[in-house]
């Protein structure tokens, strides 16, 4: 399997949690960039916002650069330009949002109430070129995982390629 190791900067905009149940409590989003073993990783997070109507909104962004590795299909004569498969090898293009309630007690344990993982070159090869007029970057929206709740987390993405973007 032929491919090559890319540089992306990735801008992340923690938007809103959608439909959450703790009413009242303290939300935040703990970030986690890249695998630890590998590459060290890094932590952001947003401020804790108390949770009212359902509805959490931050409005937070984030940038990080990473390295990513894209293997190209064998078959050449494929027409679809994002038909690549994906090297889910060790790199530094991983993304963990991990939404937590605030305990306020200082350094105790947070409780995790659900996450979001991302492999950044699945959001590189969707969202890599320029954003929708007016916009600062393309809108998602998912599910959150880990929760028997249906809540949505809406983060806004914008991905710039530090290199030769790879051929499609």
């Amino acid at each position: 399997m032929r491919g090559r190791e890319c540089k992306l900067r990735v801008t992340v905009g923690v938007k809103r949690l959608l439909d959450c149940p703790l009413q009242g409590k303290s939300i935040y989003t703990k970030l986690k960039w890249g695998h630890r073993t590998l590459w060290g990783g890094r932590d952001d997070a947003t401020q804790p916002v108390v949770c009212k109507d359902r509805n959490v909104v931050w409005n937070e962004a984030f940038t990080s650069e990473c390295v990513v590795f894209v293997a190209e299909e064998q078959e050449r004569d494929d027409p679809d330009a994002r038909a690549r498969i994906l090297a889910r090898q060790p790199s530094s293009g991983f993304l963990r949002l991990s939404v937590r309630k605030d305990s306020g007690k200082g350094m105790q344990a947070h409780k995790r109430y659900g996450f979001l993982n991302v492999y950044i070159i699945d959001w590189a090869l969707a969202y890599g070129g320029p954003p929708p007029p007016g916009e600062e970057g393309h809108t998602v929206r998912r599910l959150l995982d880990g929760t028997k709740s249906t809540s949505y987390f809406e983060v806004q993405v914008a991905i710039q390629w530090l290199g030769p973007m790879p051929a499609s």
